[in-house]
């Protein structure tokens, strides 16, 4: 008797970097996967990534998330500062004027407290990461131990929540005796968690545009960069473990949610121009039989 060898899958894992509103590219990247019927075995995602991609995972069609960003988002709503203008928010402005650095200097970031979670609590219907149909992971990292964080399982909303903590401005995340920050700031692209759980295919989504050389103008130039400088070490690390490498960078601002349009067609746009490298990936996907 003849017997068949099972034929091994190529498991296909979509790295997703974090950026801020920059991240916002990678729900236009999404949107072309839908158009096309790409479906990756995993997502991996950081900081915006990770709030994309976890949605995403969660069963949240992109034209659900460009509908709520669009028409029910207001970054006003989850920061603290009183002068916070209805119709134009620069975040980078705001974070040099005194009242951002009073909070700071009172309290362990600007958020209110609690109503980050809130929303993906609402947004992921309370989901756990085990119980998505794509298999997911985050990282974060914690401020007491100096360790990456990979949650594998557990409240989605909670991962999410953590991932996007940038220090200084969102609240850490406390969980088990730690203090959750933003993944990006030890790997804000963590190929190392796909690669760990079994991707045999790598497809990468950077929306960072700082990795070069950058014009230091005042002091919150030095400290983002100060948050990035590991980052940036590990992006070069990772991309020699990249299938597919989409560069969805841009110049504008973290905190520029109003560009949502913007973002969203470029990273679009990228993908579209990746298309055969995509159709390449996923036509050799092959399922064990």
């Amino acid at each position: 008797m003849k017997i068949l060898k099972k034929k091994k899958q190529n498991k296909i894992s979509l790295v997703l970097a974090g950026g801020g509103a920059k991240g916002i590219a990678h729900a236009g990247v999404l949107k072309f996967f839908e158009e096309k019927g790409y479906k990756p075995d995993m997502i991996v995602g950081t900081s915006m990534g990770a709030i994309i991609g976890g949605l995403w995972a969660s069963g949240k069609s992109i034209d659900d998330l460009k509908e709520f960003y669009k028409e029910q988002f207001a970054l006003k709503n989850y920061i603290n500062l009183r002068i916070v203008s209805m119709f134009d928010f620069s975040l980078s402005k705001f974070l040099m004027g005194p009242e951002a650095f009073l909070r700071m200097g009172n309290s362990l970031g600007i958020d209110k407290p609690g109503k980050f979670q809130e929303l993906f609590v609402e947004l992921t219907d309370g989901k756990n990461i085990e119980d998505l149909d794509i298999e997911f992971y985050c990282n974060a990292v914690d401020l007491k131990s100096s360790r990456d964080y990979v949650f594998k399982r557990g409240n989605l909303a909670e991962a999410m929540r953590a991932s996007m903590a940038v220090p200084g401005i969102f609240i850490p995340v406390e969980k088990d005796g730690m203090m959750l920050v933003d993944g990006g700031v030890m790997d804000n692209m963590p190929v190392k968690i796909a690669k760990e759980h079994g991707a045999d295919t790598i497809i990468a989504v950077d929306v960072m545009d700082d990795y070069g050389t950058i014009d230091f103008k005042n002091a919150f130039d030095v400290i983002s960069r100060v948050i990035w400088v590991n980052s940036i070490r590990m992006l070069h690390e990772n991309k020699k473990y990249v299938d597919l490498f989409m560069d969805a960078s841009s110049s504008a601002g973290f905190g520029d949610f109003d560009k949502f349009d913007k973002f969203f067609e470029h990273g679009y746009n990228v993908a579209k121009k990746n298309e055969k490298a995509l159709e390449k990936i996923f036509s050799k996907k092959q399922r064990r039989i």
